[in-house]
């Protein structure tokens, strides 16, 4: 069996960042509560729209 080089390729890759507009106040907030968790502030919004997302009725990515 050939070894290959390189990272094996992700099962789902990212698409395109998503720009959202917070006004300061939000921001602070929010990155607060991404400190308390221990996660980066786009880590912590990601994964609370994906929670969000699965309660209304979304499907799991996994």
């Amino acid at each position: 069996m050939a070894k290959t080089m390189g990272r094996p390729p992700e099962k789902d890759p990212p698409v395109n960042p998503v720009a959202l507009r917070l006004r300061a106040s939000e921001r602070e907030l929010i990155s607060k509560a991404a400190a308390s968790t221990g996660t980066n502030l786009s880590a912590f919004i990601r994964d609370a729209a994906i929670e969000k997302a699965q309660l209304i009725g979304g499907t799991s990515s996994e």
